[in-house]
């Protein structure tokens, strides 16, 4: 019985989120069909665009927001520089741009749909932590809303990006109901940089967090292997407990760095 409650338990949290050479504003260029790794990590097309569809479905979390996906390097030997990603179908292959940012987007297209097309990088399977990221335009860089992590929770139900210990229970509760929104639930928050702090801000309401949503430690470090954040982004993760109705949408979660910790902590 507590084994099985324990698996229910990681069901809960495992839902739980540098520049490139090409310009994000150029378009897709066709390129030719070469061999190349043989465990690739990639992505079902597929699955793109059912995340896209919950983007719609969920829109309402964040009314401004835009979708992109997004790839971050997650093991110590992984060049960003250099990566490039293929939208790969029956009929070749086609290199989607990449931002600065590592982030990209991909069209509607019944054909490649049809075709169970991938898309593809040129580095090795878990090479990258795979992210929906939804941003509400017009935020400081330091700030995240509540509401498009939210939505950002969502994308990933129909993207399912993030790898995880996802026992069968989840997989039952992902079916039955929203995942997203089960009193236990919390997302993973990817920062650009470690984290010294995270607070949650709505009005004159301020929560700091706790110790316990930093560097994955709502989890057990014996499956830490399982998840995207091990080892290179741990200390850019905060777990946010989404689930919590009594913070609105429009919550702001306030982020102070590392490297700005030392200058914050003398104007206390």
């Amino acid at each position: 019985m507590k084994l099985s409650r324990c698996f229910c338990w990681l069901a809960l949290v495992c839902c739980a989120p540098l520049q490139a050479q090409q310009s994000s504003d150029t378009g897709a260029v066709q390129v030719v069909e070469i061999s190349g790794l043989s465990d690739p990590d990639e992505r079902r097309y597929r699955d793109l665009v059912k995340g896209m569809d919950f983007f719609e479905q969920y829109h309402h979390l964040a009314p401004q927001a835009t979708l992109r996906y997004r790839i971050l390097p997650r093991l110590p030997k992984v060049a960003a520089q250099g990566t490039v990603l293929t939208l790969r179908g029956n009929g070749g292959g086609t290199v989607l741009p990449l931002a600065p940012d590592m982030s990209f987007t991909v069209e509607r297209d019944s054909k490649l749909y049809e075709e169970n097309a991938v898309v593809s990088s040129n580095r090795k399977d878990r090479s990258f932590a795979w992210l929906s990221e939804v941003r509400t335009p017009g935020l400081p860089a330091h700030m995240r809303r509540l509401g498009d992590l939210r939505l950002e929770c969502e994308v990933n139900r129909g993207a399912d990006l993030a790898k995880g210990l996802k026992t069968p229970s989840w997989y039952a509760l992902n079916a039955a109901s929203d995942v997203c929104v089960n009193r236990k639930q919390g997302w993973w928050l990817y920062a650009e940089r470690p984290v010294f702090s995270a607070t949650l801000v709505h009005g004159a309401r301020r929560q700091v967090l706790f110790s316990s949503h930093y560097y994955g430690r709502p989890l057990p470090p014996m499956i830490f292997s399982f998840y995207d954040f091990y080892p290179l982004l741990m200390d850019r993760t905060v777990w946010i407990h989404i689930s919590d109705a009594s913070w609105p949408d429009d919550t702001l979660i306030e982020l102070e760095y590392m490297d700005e910790a030392p200058l914050a902590s003398s104007m206390h």
